[in-house]
């Protein structure tokens, strides 16, 4: 339960081990300096890659990119094992991805989303509707901080363009309910 700003002063005591030595022996200390964990260094995954995720993904990233220092991009064989690993799973395998990444990730976005067709209007105009969830998860210790989930309907001509609206208007609104749900 020690802050995670906190410094610490680690000292090896020679007493012990060289008896009358340690009078001449100098003294042996390593000063360890602690940093907040945060939004700062993430990382996304989709859950199976999805191409609505994919594309909710790049409109998320780009709503919450004052939040984030630098995305870290992950290796394809450890982003497919956090997005199939499951809440439980998620325990074992983010710490190890943190481990591995030494410092450089401290939290993970796992991104659900799908879009399907929902209605026509007239000959072009089309509305397509984009579900997504976000699960938010401590790297370190793979317990989840938040969720939020959200649904949005768009509307474009053509099918291709509304549902791309759908998609990248679901990433902005996922972001914006992350930010409200973290007080940023």
């Amino acid at each position: 339960d020690t802050p995670a700003a906190t410094t610490w002063t680690v000292s090896l005591d020679l007493d012990g081990r060289l008896g009358p030595g340690t009078k001449i022996a100098p003294p042996v200390s390593a000063t360890l300096y602690g940093r907040p964990t945060g939004l700062a260094r993430s990382a996304l995954v989709h859950v199976q890659g999805k191409k609505p995720a994919v594309e909710a993904g790049r409109a998320l990233m780009a709503a919450l990119k004052d939040h984030l220092a630098q995305p870290v991009e992950l290796a394809k064989a450890e982003a497919q094992q956090l997005a199939q690993a499951g809440s439980e799973g998620m325990k074992d395998v983010a710490p190890k991805v943190a481990e591995h990444l030494q410092g450089a990730l401290d939290t993970l976005l796992l991104l659900d989303a799908e879009s399907e067709f929902a209605s026509r209007m007239g000959t072009q105009r089309v509305w397509y509707e984009a579900r997504g969830t976000l699960r938010v998860w401590d790297a370190w210790t793979g317990e989840q901080v938040t969720q939020v989930s959200a649904t949005v309907t768009e509307a474009g001509l053509g099918e291709e363009r509304a549902e791309s609206a759908a998609r990248e208007s679901l990433g902005r609104e996922l972001a914006g309910k992350l930010k409200q749900t973290l007080g940023l």
